[in-house]
């Protein structure tokens, strides 16, 4: 105010001994105001670097639903840091650790990335208009270049494997390198650590000169050099093994302050440096292989491929299956903040009862209902990935992209440069879609398959890719699953999809069908019309699927673990979207087990491995681990979602089929005959 304005000048004379005559003056080269003036200046560089942090890393306000009344946590992410923590570096390193060194001295400077190649092997089912007995086998793999030519210089994967069971060999039918998006595998780095010496080194000036000739702009593109700018330069030089990001800092304000810089090098020694934020190890570019191939089912299906032995199994068709279900799994805070990644040990949880749940031969499925390791660039999915065991990534995956696997900061509002727009996804992931199939009219070449549409240029996307490129429909034993992405268009554009889904339902009769989607409301990229909830209520009027609460769905986006919707007689909608992020209503962590197998019923038990007040994960790994990977036999330790009568199928021939399994019952429980 003006009167505290006149007190606070009446004082400053008081101290110097000024009179009002004098003051204005003499207080201008008084010792004492060049000391005030720096302060005053100093605080407001402070300011405004805090404010330009802020408006760096938060997201702009994301599309709500319709009710305007969505609460930002209960399906959003805070943002995330902008840089992996060294907790986190370590804990790929010993998944065990829960803590970290108390001494710096303690931590294992060893490169982590695995030089050599490895598999790493996903398995997906094919559409259902291939066939039952059809699936879709592929390998993601890592191959480095060995001089300068982007196109020479390394070494292909095989493009053959072999099918044991029949003595047959088969070829890749596709055989490329990932395109656009997630082209090079990285580590997490090291932190405070640079190489001696770099071949190049890339300044902001020249970061920004780069920019100004690029064509298309988001509305929220950085401003200044960052790490993605860092990786994507070494992405795109095959020379470039190792970069080094150094994100400047502010200085005293009448200093010149350090601007970002990365430095590119072809090898590290990891040289102690302290204006540097990290260095991140290339282990080479991704490369996908991929084809259809031919199983049986009820066996083990056995496949050479690197001389690596992969077992595929798949349930007959009419016959139960079991499998495990889970959506926004978030570990680690690099680009959404995790409120349980770390005191929940969510990273080392997931892999570990993922590990566990593999050993039964009788689990069929793994699903990922999309925000998968909120990642934009791969490197927290591939140490997902690296950890999990040959089984787990023998199992049937199925997974549809969410919001984060399209814009990591949550919508298209917030977007950057930097996003993947599912294309990372779609390569990494793998799935059979429905694009595969209409794609046979334009191939150019007969012996090459189009399994997934690259005409879209992201760099001028608003949404995500071709929706074709995450449709799918397949059936695992008697449960019949339809997947979609909610994003890129409305349902009426993608109306045709779904009829051709629903006809084969109707010509394949399941006991029951699940939509399988990630967004349970209309916000955040979410197309009008195109939650899962809204999808499942439009397709029951399509023949196929019109069978009342027979067809049911699973969803996530909103941090919950719950029964979401009742049909008319029973259960039909179930979310589980609560692994590891913070929501209003109690923060969950756990996973859905959805049992066909047991005496002609249809059986879906949430469990609940921990929550704000209770940890029962040690309770139920060990449960687990004691029955080697069944959890038929822990589900005293899970909540019961629904339990409802098999459609179309005899009990007695329910009992008879399993008990080719080794299953027995009598009128209260049923157990393994192991």
């Amino acid at each position: 105010s003006s009167s505290a304005v006149a007190v606070t000048h009446n004082f400053q004379m008081f101290r110097f001994g000024l009179s009002p005559l004098q003051s204005w003056h003499q207080r201008a080269h008084h010792p004492s105001t060049t000391i005030t003036f720096i302060l005053l200046l100093l605080s407001f560089t402070l300011v405004q670097s805090a404010s330009s942090n802020v408006k760096s890393n938060s997201p702009k306000s994301l599309p709500s639903g319709n009710d305007g009344n969505d609460d930002f946590l209960s399906h959003e992410a805070p943002p995330g840091l902008g840089y992996f923590e060294e907790w986190e570096r370590q804990l790929v390193k010993n998944p065990a650790m829960t803590s970290m060194p108390t001494s710096t001295s303690e931590i294992n400077v060893t490169p982590s990335v695995n030089r050599d190649s490895f598999l790493d092997v996903r398995v997906s089912r094919a559409i259902g208009s291939r066939g039952y007995d059809k699936v879709r086998l592929s390998v993601v793999s890592t191959i480095l270049h060995d001089d300068d030519d982007e196109n020479e210089g390394y070494s292909q994967p095989s493009e053959f494997f072999v099918d044991a069971q029949n003595d047959k060999i088969i070829r890749f039918a596709y055989h490329e390198k990932f395109r656009q998006k997630w082209k090079s595998a990285f580590d997490l780095g090291r932190s405070k650590v640079s190489c001696s010496e770099p071949y190049r080194t890339i300044t902001n000036d020249m970061f920004l000169n780069k920019e100004k000739s690029r064509k298309i702009k988001h509305q929220n593109d950085t401003e200044s050099l960052a790490d993605e700018s860092c990786l994507d330069a070494c992405t795109n030089e095959p020379k470039c093994k190792f970069y080094t990001y150094f994100p400047g800092k502010k200085s005293f304000p009448l200093k010149s302050s350090p601007q970002p810089r990365c430095e590119l090098s072809s090898s590290c020694d990891y040289v102690p440096n302290k204006t540097a934020e990290a260095t991140y190890a290339k282990a080479g570019d991704w490369f996908l292989r991929s084809a259809i191939v031919t199983v049986k089912p009820d066996i083990d299906n056995i496949f050479l491929v690197d001389d690596q032995e992969i077992t595929i199994r798949i349930p007959s068709q009419h016959e139960g299956t079991k499998g495990v279900i889970i959506s926004d799994p978030c570990l680690i805070n690099r680009w959404v903040h995790c409120e349980h990644g770390k005191d929940w040990h969510a990273y080392s949880r997931t892999v570990e009862m993922m590990n566990s749940l593999a050993k039964d031969p009788d689990l069929h499925f793994f699903q990922m209902l999309g925000d998968n390791f909120y990642d934009q660039d791969g490197r927290i999915t591939k140490v997902v990935y690296d950890a999990l065991s040959v089984e787990v990534k023998s199992k049937i995956l199925v997974t549809v992209p969410g919001n984060h696997d399209v814009w990591v900061c949550g919508g298209p509002d917030c977007s950057t440069q930097y996003e993947q727009y599912g294309i990372g996804f779609m390569q990494y992931y793998a799935q059979d879609t429905i694009f595969s199939t209409h794609s046979y009219s334009n191939k150019q070449k007969e012996d090459e398959e189009l399994f997934l549409n690259f005409s879209d240029d992201p760099d001028v996307q608003s949404m995500d890719t071709d929706p074709a490129n995450f449709f799918q429909y397949h059936m695992i034993g008697n449960l019949g699953f339809i997947g979609y992405t909610g994003a890129s268009l409305s349902f009426e554009e993608v109306e045709s999809y779904f009829e051709e889904a629903c006809n084969y339902m109707a010509g394949q009769e399941p006991s029951f069908i699940f939509v399988l989607g990630h967004w349970n409301s209309d916000t955040s990229g979410c197309q009008t019309g195109m939650s899962v909830p809204e999808v499942h209520n439009r397709i029951q009027t399509m023949h196929g699927c019109n069978v009342g609460d027979r067809i049911k769905y699973f969803d996530g986006h909103t941090h919950q673990n719950k029964i979401q919707e009742m049909g008319e007689k029973e259960e039909v909608g179930f979310l589980i979207g609560g692994h590891g992020m913070r929501t209003e209503g109690g923060d969950q962590y756990g996973f859905a087990y959805v049992d066909s197998t047991t005496r002609g019923r249809l059986k879906i038990y949430y469990f609940e491995e921990q929550n704000e007040t209770e940890d029962r994960y040690e309770d139920i790994l060990n449960c687990v681990n004691l029955y080697g990977g069944r959890l038929d036999n822990c589900v005293h330790l899970a909540d019961l979602w629904l339990d409802t009568e098999m459609h179309g199928l005899d009990q007695g021939l329910a009992e008879t089929q399993n008990a080719l399994k080794g299953v027995s019952f009598d009128d209260e429980i049923w157990i393994s005959s192991e």
